[in-house]
């Protein structure tokens, strides 16, 4: 279709341009220099020249008038079908519903996160210092006291070995500069429409509690490790992205992807809890 709608319209364009040509001929032809200069400088300007000129003197020039509106009219017919075929393409294109829907996305969690904040509390004062006693010289004993048996510890059995999708447990993080979880990518997807490309993610949940719902930091990165770009991007599944101290690898869209990008890393902002608490 879009291909027999430019066709119509460089028809179009072909025809008012001979049009116009013609009556630049049928000007010059009658001696009438000054239409036929001003339709020569009409070319650089939209058509008024030509309209006036064929309104004024329309028994001469009937003919190429009618040629030239036809062009014109093919020409604004095949624009307007173009531009709904367009606009047709972009509603429907799952790329961009996808980019918009992500956007919203985006916009409702950043809203629901600054509703969410409540103030930090003040720091207690700080406690009166007391001063530590300087501890006393023991006191030598003249007898010396009987030396006390040794008991051996009872050999216990090895502990088992951990499960293969168990993370080694980690301190919990009382410190929000601490993420509670780790990505890294395993694979990148060769590059598609609108710098989209589909990452293979292995998530590494270092907390005590279940992840539902993860705003991700993804920073793009050339063969060499420089920084091409950067986005930010919310991911979620129907139930926890990956239990307490496990592991899980899931599959989600990278978007506006720069055409070098070799290397995602890929950072926690924001972490929400089945439990709905978040962190920081």
């Amino acid at each position: 279709m879009p291909f027999f709608t430019l066709l119509f319209l460089f028809a179009g364009l072909a025809t008012v341009t001979a049009a116009w040509i013609w009556l630049i001929v049928i000007a010059f032809r009658d001696k009438d220099n000054l239409w036929g200069t001003l339709l020569i400088a009409g070319i650089f300007v939209p058509p008024f020249a030509p309209i006036i000129y064929t309104i004024l003197n329309w028994r001469r020039c009937s003919r190429a008038a009618i040629t030239f509106y036809s062009g014109c009219g093919l020409s604004v017919i095949a624009l307007v079908t173009l531009f709904a075929g367009l606009k047709n393409t972009i509603e429907n294109s799952p790329e961009i519903k996808a980019a918009i829907a992500q956007a919203q996305a985006q916009a409702e969690n950043q809203t629901a996160a600054r509703a969410g904040r409540t103030p930090s509390s003040k720091a207690p004062d700080a406690l009166p210092s007391v001063p530590t006693p300087s501890p006393e010289p023991p006191v030598a004993d003249p007898k010396p006291a009987p030396a006390k048996p040794i008991a051996v510890a009872p050999k216990l059995p090895a502990p088992p070995a951990p499960r293969p999708a168990q993370v080694q447990a980690r301190p919990a993080a009382v410190d929000p500069s601490i993420p509670p979880a780790e990505l890294s990518t395993l694979s990148i997807s060769d590059a598609g429409p609108n710098q989209l490309r589909t990452l293979r993610v292995q998530l590494a949940n270092l907390s005590p509690r279940p992840i539902r719902e993860l705003k991700l930091d993804l920073t793009y990165l050339d063969a060499r490790g420089e920084r091409l770009g950067g986005w930010t991007t919310v991911h979620s599944g129907t139930g926890s992205l990956a239990e307490a101290q496990s592991t899980n690898e899931f599959t989600m869209t990278a978007f506006f992807v720069p055409r070098f990008t070799e290397k995602i890393r890929i950072g926690v902002a924001t972490a929400v809890f089945t439990d709905n608490s978040r962190w920081p």
